[in-house]
This record gives structure tokens, C-alpha cells and sequence, in this order.
């Protein structure tokens, strides 16, 4: 995700009081002068529909899945 560690938290603040995203580890890192940060973690539901509910709001917030 573009952004420092603290602002992706604070992005991602209500998945993460959720529980519907856990961070396994985060990177901040700097790349041609551009902060982002290289999140790992678990997308957690109770059915497969709510894992992809769950991503595709990720991914408007600009986390990338692979």
C-alpha cells in the first residue's frame, strides 16, 4: 500500500478492530523517494462471501492481494 505503517493503520483501523484483517508483519519502505509499506496478513469471515466482501474493501483502499 502507498502510505507510512501509521497511516495504513489508520486506514485500515475498522478491519482491524474487526478482526476482519490481521497483520502478520509490515515493511515501510522507500522506492524512487515514495513511501509504501509491504502488509502480510489474514482476511478473516465466517463464510467465503465475507472473505470476499472483506478483500474487494481492501482492495478500495488500496491493499493489493497476490
Amino acid at each position: 500500500m502507498d502510505g507510512t505503517l501509521d497511516s495504513i493503520l489508520e486506514t485500515l483501523k475498522s478491519e482491524l478492530e474487526r478482526k476482519d484483517f490481521l497483520i502478520l508483519s509490515a515493511l515501510q519502505k522507500v522506492k524512487y523517494g515514495k513511501i509504501y509499506t509491504e502488509i502480510y496478513g489474514i482476511v478473516a469471515g465466517e463464510t467465503i462471501e465475507d472473505m470476499q466482501t472483506i478483500e474487494q474493501k481492501l482492495q478500495s483502499k488500496g491493499l493489493f492481494l497476490t
